[in-house]
């Protein structure tokens, strides 16, 4: 199944049910800070794995996590007692209503995405999935190709910039109006022969401006 979470204007999915907290809920009422359920929605099941160890990997809670407040470190440079200062090198402050979060990729553990987050979301992970919780976030995400790229993942009110060329080179999430994007865009063709990149474009929305902005900056498109 597949969990929806808002909390204080960022956003998580879950695999299991679709919720809204701490923030408002889809309907536009406001709730302070108790989790409401709005809605579920079943999805088919994961393809059976053949090795037991896959099997029980597919099978835990998988918490997506959108927050601005991110930053993506190389497994070799993470420390977990570093986490808090990893963020503050970023520009990011830690609120006493928040707590870290980390998260990897299994398939791919070169690197750690590092996240502060509403404390009242780990709590109701916590409470309600305990130890079979795994997070993770677009700042994880890998193309399949070694070709020179630009993973774009754009959420509505987050865009995440990942850069191959082929090796990664640029990992960011900034918080993006439509302005903003026009400004990203321009700023990242600027720096980047962008003809030289295929562009994954992960759009999560059905806001059809900053579509065509995005074919507007990149002409070879691959939506993903």
């Amino acid at each position: 199944m597949s969990i929806q979470l808002a909390l204080d204007g960022h956003s998580f999915s879950i695999q299991g049910a679709t919720i809204a907290a701490a923030g408002r809920k889809a309907d536009g009422g406001q709730t302070t800070g108790r989790l409401v359920t709005e809605k579920e929605r079943v999805q088919k099941p994961i393809s059976e794995a053949t090795h037991p160890e896959q099997q029980a990997l597919q099978e835990r809670m998988q918490i997506e996590v959108l927050t601005a407040k991110s930053v993506l470190v190389p497994q070799v440079l993470f420390a977990p007692e570093d986490a808090a200062s990893l963020l503050t090198m970023q520009g990011v402050a830690l609120t006493d209503e928040e707590v870290i979060l980390t998260a990897s990729d299994p398939q791919h553990n070169d690197a750690v995405a590092v996240m502060a987050v509403p404390r009242t979301l780990q709590e109701y992970a916590g409470e309600h999935y305990g130890d079979e919780v795994r997070y993770t976030t677009p700042l994880l995400h890998v193309p399949t190709v070694l070709e020179p790229t630009i993973y774009l993942c754009d959420t509505g009110s987050l865009i995440y910039i990942k850069v191959y060329e082929p090796h990664l080179t640029l990992a960011e999430v900034v918080a993006a109006t439509d302005a903003d994007v026009e400004f990203l865009l321009h700023r990242l063709t600027m720096q980047l022969d962008a003809a030289r990149f295929v562009v994954h474009l992960e759009l999560r929305h059905r806001n059809k401006q900053r579509a065509k902005s995005y074919k507007q900056y990149f002409k070879k498109i691959v939506c993903v």
